[in-house]
């Protein structure tokens, strides 16, 4: 009886083990047609002409050795209509831009980096959540050096009952 339940129990062990060599197989036969698929769309991607309705950024240097960036955007009628009554469309989209910018993880942390150096001066800490956004909303360029006098403007923009962005 027990040669009997050693065989099966060896019976059952190799099986397994055969099994456990199929699945092995079977999964380096896997990561292999996933890697070729892969480079195949690649390949693919590659192959193709490029899309001719991408904007595509053009870069340059100015007078002033800074590097430039442009980018072409399409607007809806509206907004360009909007756009074409300001005085100055450059300066509005790229105040916008900025703005969006400012408000992405990494600007944040420049713009809450600078303040918090500015702020240092008067013993001062600036919290990272409201209390930030709205010296971002009040100061959309955080200031380079804080007085009593900017304080003093930030605490009376602050009791203003006006809904803000």
């Amino acid at each position: 009886m027990a040669s009997e339940i050693l065989k099966h129990l060896s019976a059952a062990a190799d099986a397994a083990g055969d099994k456990l060599t199929e699945a092995e197989a079977g999964r380096a036969n896997a990561d292999r047609l996933l890697a070729d698929l892969a480079t195949a769309g690649t390949s693919a991607v590659r192959a193709l002409p490029p899309d001719p309705s991408a904007p595509v950024p053009r870069r340059w240097v100015d007078a002033d050795g800074r590097a430039m960036v442009d980018v072409e955007i399409e607007v809806d009628d509206t907004f360009g209509a909007f756009l074409d009554s300001l005085p100055d469309a450059d300066a509005f989209i790229l105040d916008a831009a900025l703005r969006e910018l400012k408000r992405s993880t990494l600007g944040r942390h420049a713009y809450y980096r600078r303040l918090t150096a500015a702020a240092q001066e008067f013993g001062l800490r600036v919290g990272w959540g409201a209390d930030l956004d709205q010296w971002m909303d009040h100061y959309p360029d955080p200031p380079a050096r804080l007085t009593a006098d900017v304080l003093a403007a930030h605490a009376e923009w602050l009791k203003q009952p006006t809904t803000r962005p």
